[in-house]
């Protein structure tokens, strides 16, 4: 028997849905047509890597098959997965307040993480222009991701975009300021030392300021989430969640155990016939936070 934990989130799933205008603004982007097999078989491709084959996660995501792939799929797809927590956060009050945030996006990729905070500060009526250094050593994704922001998107607060290409952690070096909220979004699994870079990036926090990591909902990376949890809870940062408390997780000593949180989104068409054609699970997007 396997031991699972994961905490949906239920009650109104329309907010935490890619709106129709991100979906319209992807396909913009994208100059290719917008289904077929061809874009079938790489969502498949991708998420093969994301699950099963990581070590080839780099090269698949950054060929012109998985760069598609991830921007027509797994960037509307993955959105609620920092935009419900950053909303939990909200509610507690625990977001900076500060009109016109500073948001350093590390491992940014194509812009999901940013665009989730973009669309959680809209939903909380937060006023002011988010201000975004993103950093990915995808230059192409990062490419992509300004003509993404070119212009306002509908349902999100207006995004002012400054990008860096470079690898992390040594990318971190020649970053100067503070912050209001840093993200690390499924990026720590690629790095040797995501704790280091973690404490690194925290550094980097304004008075008041929020970091918010996301991991896959596989075994492996939660668990290494929940062990570098414990490792921060008896240093300077407060937990904010989704454990807040000080003691240890009681499900590390079982190594088949480990947690992992569900959003209880639907994916809206046509990512759910996408999902479908791939063989995909067409439902609540999972994650560890």
């Amino acid at each position: 028997m396997r031991k699972e934990a994961h905490f949906a989130t239920k009650g109104n799933r329309s907010p935490l849905e890619a709106p129709p205008a991100l979906l319209e603004r992807l396909a913009s982007v994208d100059s290719t047509p917008s289904g077929g097999p061809a874009l079938v078989a790489a969502i498949a491709r991708m998420s093969e890597a994301y699950t099963r084959g990581r070590d080839a996660l780099t090269e698949v995501g950054e060929s012109r098959e998985g760069h598609r792939a991830r921007l027509r799929f797994f960037l509307p797809r993955d959105l609620p997965k920092a935009t419900r927590p950053l909303l939990e956060l909200a509610e507690r009050g625990l977001l900076p307040r500060r009109t016109g945030l500073r948001l350093l996006d590390l491992g940014a990729g194509l812009g999901t993480t940013t665009l989730s905070v973009a669309r959680a500060l809209s939903l909380t009526g937060a006023d002011g222009t988010l201000s975004v250094l993103a950093v990915d050593a995808d230059a192409r994704a990062l490419e992509t991701f300004a003509r993404i922001v070119a212009e306002p998107l509908e349902g999100f607060s207006p995004i002012a975009l400054e990008t860096r290409a470079g690898r992390l952690p040594e990318a971190l070096g020649s970053i100067r300021g503070s912050y209001d909220l840093i993200t690390l979004g499924l990026v720590l699994n690629e790095v040797t030392d995501p704790l280091a870079l973690v404490t690194s990036a925290a550094r980097l926090l304004a008075d008041e300021g929020v970091l918010l990591v996301l991991e896959p909902a596989l075994r492996e990376t939660t668990r290494a989430l929940m062990e570098m949890r414990d490792a921060l809870a008896d240093g300077p940062l407060a937990i904010l969640g989704p454990c807040p408390h000080h003691g240890p997780c009681p499900m590390l000593p079982n190594a088949r155990d480990w947690c992992h949180d569900a959003a209880d989104v639907p994916l809206p068409s046509p990512l759910d016939t996408l999902a479908s054609e791939a063989g995909l699970r067409d439902d609540r997007p999972t994650y560890a936070w």
